[in-house]
């Protein structure tokens, strides 16, 4: 079972959850697809992610400390390429209004946004 095919009959949960895995989701709209798909109505949609920040004197610092102090310190305790990795698909990743954008097509609507790290994790709640 992926996200992009979940083994569950249509309208099957009132919630659906997905925590820092929809960046590395292949075809991110068929997974936005099959979680409306078996969503109920008025279900929730809730994604926590890591989203890449806007530019600035924040962003800047962030960037420094996720590119170059994080995979150190990670490499130390777990595998150092997954820590190279978060970066490069934060940094290649949709930005929330993409994501947004995305959502509506598939019948979900932002419900609420609520901010982590200075905005570059979020948790998002769609509702169907």
């Amino acid at each position: 079972m992926s996200a992009e095919r979940l083994g569950f009959s249509d309208r099957s949960f009132s919630a659906v959850t997905i925590s820092f895995g929809l960046r590395n989701v292949v075809d991110k709209k068929k997974a936005l697809a099959e979680f409306s798909r078996v969503l109920r109505p008025q279900g929730s949609l809730l994604i926590l992610e890591f989203f890449p920040l806007k530019a600035g004197l924040l962003n800047t610092l962030f960037q420094f400390y996720f590119q170059r102090i994080l995979p150190v310190i990670g490499g130390l305790f777990s595998d150092k390429q997954a820590y190279q990795y978060l970066p490069q698909s934060v940094g290649s990743f949709l930005t929330v209004n993409e994501l947004e954008q995305q959502a509506l097509v598939y019948g979900l609507k932002l419900a609420r946004k609520k901010s982590f790290l200075f905005g570059s994790c979020m948790l998002v709640e769609f509702r169907k």
